[in-house]
Order: structure tokens, then C-alpha cells, then sequence
């Protein structure tokens, strides 16, 4: 069922952290107001997440919103940026489909390593410019609503979008089908080699 090369040290490398930086990335966007126990900032008020906010009355759904006061701590156009969070996990998940699918003996095409490298690199630069958003509008946000005094605390989505990225960013170095000189293009192959 799979091909013998699949069992290489690199190969599982890169379907581990697929995998793993696919199930961040959900735990990520799947958030409050989704599961009220991942959270990116908390105060006294509300638990953010990245597709809306809980109060203790009620929850709201909402790509792109402000603070549950409308005191401006929290910067509307960037809370948007939290569908880059979606897109990289719908790239993770191209991936994860495309090395499954490159390892199985009866594949027919897609076999080759750029397949999975393109949507790697997608899915781990979506990954990183998510969280460097995510970081940005979270820590402003809190350093506002301190500077009004209010209690505000990070939350574990943070720190999950920030794992996803390290993960996917050490899986695409590292891990995946090996690159094969035999599907490089090369203009003169009768020409010997010269060192």
C-alpha cells in the first residue's frame, strides 16, 4: 500500500508536522465564541476570539469587530486578518492530501515534491502572517485596555497560532518527499558535469 521510500525519517517528519501544525491551526479558529476555554485576550467584559467574543450575557459571531464597550481598544480591520488563520489550514490540509496521496503505491500523478512544497509554503506563510497579526492587534489591544485599567490577560489561542507556526514552518525545512534531480529541468544533460 505505501511505497518503500515513504518510510524515510524526512517523509514522516513532514506528514507529523503537518498534521500537527493542521491541528493547531483548528484549535486556533475554532476559538471563542466556538469553545469558550480558547480564548485570545480575556477581561472582565469579554474573552476575544478569532471569529467573534463572548460577554457573560451572550456570544457574537462576527469576522472584523471592536470592543464589546466600543472604547476602541481593539482594532476592527485587523481582527479580520483572522481568515488567514482558515486559509492556512485549508492549505495545511492540501498538504496533508497531497503527501498521503504521494506515498500511497498506486498513485498515478501528483506524486511529485513540488505539490506538497506549494502548498506547504502557503499554509506556513498563512501561518506566520496570521500570527504576526494576531500578536500585533492582541498586544496593543491589552496594553489599552491596561492603560484604561482594566484586567486584561492573554489567552491560549496566542499560543496556539504561534505553535502552529513554528511547526509548520519546521516541517516545511525539514520534512516531506525528498527533491528528486531526475525532474529538474536541465538544458544540457549529454554535457558532462564540472566540479
Amino acid at each position: 500500500m505505501w511505497r518503500e521510500d515513504c518510510r524515510e525519517g524526512h517523509v514522516l517528519l513532514g506528514l507529523a508536522g503537518t498534521a500537527a501544525a493542521l491541528v493547531l491551526l483548528v484549535l486556533t479558529i475554532f476559538s471563542t465564541p466556538f469553545s469558550s476555554f480558547i480564548y485570545f485576550l480575556s477581561t472582565p467584559a469579554a474573552k476575544y476570539g478569532a471569529y467573534g467574543l463572548c460577554t457573560p450575557a451572550a456570544c457574537m459571531r462576527a469576522l472584523g469587530y471592536g470592543s464589546v464597550d466600543g472604547g476602541g481598544e481593539i482594532i476592527p480591520w485587523l481582527t479580520r486578518s483572522a481568515i488567514c488563520f482558515g486559509l492556512a489550514a485549508l492549505a495545511e490540509l492540501l498538504a496533508l492530501f497531497v503527501l498521503l496521496y504521494s506515498m500511497c503505491e498506486a498513485a498515478l500523478c501528483c506524486t511529485h515534491h513540488l505539490w506538497f512544497r506549494t502548498f506547504k509554503t502557503i499554509g506556513a506563510l498563512l501561518a506566520v502572517l496570521a500570527e504576526i497579526f494576531a500578536l500585533v492587534l492582541w498586544s496593543t489591544a491589552r496594553h489599552r485596555f491596561r492603560a484604561r485599567g482594566e484586567a486584561a490577560t492573554y489567552g491560549s489561542a496566542l499560543w496556539i497560532g504561534l505553535a502552529a507556526a513554528a511547526v509548520s514552518l519546521f516541517s516545511l525545512c525539514l520534512g516531506g518527499p525528498k527533491f528528486g534531480g531526475r525532474y529538474v529541468y536541465r538544458a544540457h544533460r549529454d554535457l558532462p558535469v564540472r566540479y
